[in-house]
């Protein structure tokens, strides 16, 4: 017998298993005569007396039993007289059997619970009532290896920015087409008090190896030129010129399941939801436009985010930052971002020429455009819809005419 037909047998006799007295005493001779086999053995042994590994003794079947102590317990009752009280009322005695039927009533109980406690029994928590955080982390991973393209529009209304402008309103549209093509505009819709101040209209275009954005540079005036920047050979997937593919599935701000605290479900739009809670600076990849230029509230590390996600499709559909209330941030209220109900048509070429590596950024003063009023009454900013094309093919954008441009005017991508 060879080793390893002796350690197969060794271990089959651990569990249980009965061997033949032949294989028993070829086990037993092979193991006297060698070490490393008997030293297998021991080792195995101990194992198992530190784990406590021990075959699950067989559950007893008492419902025979127990049926037939109920039929027999029906069969001794005896028929009852019944005794006519005051006011034509009748009294049952206290049957006997039912005395006697207690304990086997107490005794089906228990062995419902504990039958119940040991397999998964009718009182096992609904499947799908709740989710953890690690299925959270893992459902959003999933649906980013499947998606190939998005598009959707969203509503941005910021709290207490200034002491004259207490509310601000946004559009964010938002496309992508898989592996890397990706459009965000962010559209200031504020009516400010003084018309000299710069809107935070901002625009950011990937398309594989180009990156072009524009925005109000940040700055103490009211006027503030917009930059520039151009970036063309860019590197695949670059960390320094990212899409920010977080405001579609927030793969990197859900990565670590114990950042993050599912709050439970709901509908949000209509649809089933999730809620999550985390740290804004968990949260941030899902604000990218702060830092594409132009004027925004503070925000801090601790802040609280509340995330609502689809329950089927993981997207984000409406999101809340709530200030940590300290003497930093107690005098910012709320600001809350959430979907928006109709989504915007492309109005840009997303094509970009190839040149030599490089990336240069200018700065040029313009006097902010004003929109008619008329334009601005129209359009309606809600904070209970959305319209998200889930996978939808992306359409190539048209160049935008001239009376529908907004400040900044969209471009094609610089020469």
């Amino acid at each position: 017998m060879d080793c390893d037909r002796a350690r197969r047998a060794i271990s089959e006799r651990m569990d249980g298993e009965r061997l033949s007295p032949r294989l028993t005493t070829a086990v037993e001779r092979h193991v006297a005569g060698c070490t490393a086999c008997a030293a297998f053995e021991a080792g195995a042994w101990k194992l198992r007396e530190a784990a406590r590994f021990e075959v699950a003794p067989a559950v007893p079947d008492l419902v025979d039993s127990i049926m037939a102590s109920v039929e027999r317990e029906t069969q001794e009752r005896r028929p009852v007289r019944l005794r006519l009280l005051p006011g034509g009322r009748t009294r049952r005695p206290l049957l006997p059997g039912r005395i006697r039927l207690a304990p086997v009533a107490a005794a089906l109980a228990v062995g419902l619970v504990a039958g119940s406690v040991a397999v998964g029994g009718p009182w096992q928590r609904p499947e799908g009532l709740s989710v953890d955080a690690a299925e959270v982390t893992r459902g959003v991973a999933a649906a980013a290896t499947t998606l190939s393209a998005y598009q959707a529009r969203f509503a941005v209304t910021e709290y207490h920015f200034a002491p004259d402008v207490p509310v601000r309103e946004f559009s964010m549209n938002v496309w992508f087409q898989a592996p890397e093509r990706f459009r965000l505009d962010v559209v200031d819709h504020t009516q400010y008090p003084n018309r000299d101040v710069t809107p935070t209209d901002l625009e950011l275009i990937v398309n594989g190896s180009s990156w072009y954005s524009v925005g109000p540079s940040a700055c103490p005036i009211d006027v503030c030129p917009p930059s520039e920047t151009v970036v063309e050979n860019r590197v695949p997937f670059s960390s320094t010129t990212p899409a920010p593919t977080d405001l579609i599935l927030p793969v990197t701000s859900l990565a670590d399941a114990n950042q993050l605290q599912v709050v439970g479900r709901g509908s949000v739009l209509g649809r089933p939801a999730i809620e999550v809670r985390l740290p804004f600076d968990r949260a941030e990849p899902l604000f990218p436009f702060l830092s594409l230029g132009g004027s925004w509230r503070p925000f801090f590390g601790a802040d609280q985010v509340d995330l609502w996600l689809d329950a089927k499709s993981w997207f984000p559909l409406s999101y809340a930052v709530y200030p940590l209330l300290d003497s930093r941030s107690s005098r910012w209220r709320r600001c809350r971002w959430t979907a928006n109900r109709r989504p915007p048509a492309p109005s840009e070429s997303l094509t970009s020429r190839a040149r030599g590596t490089r990336e240069r950024s200018r700065s040029r003063s313009r006097r902010p455009r004003r929109r008619p009023a008329s334009s601005r009454s129209s359009r309606r900013t809600l904070t209970a819809w959305a319209c998200i094309r889930w996978c939808c093919p992306l359409l190539r954008p048209r160049r935008a005419s001239p009376s529908r441009r907004s400040s900044p005017t969209p471009r094609a991508w610089p020469g």
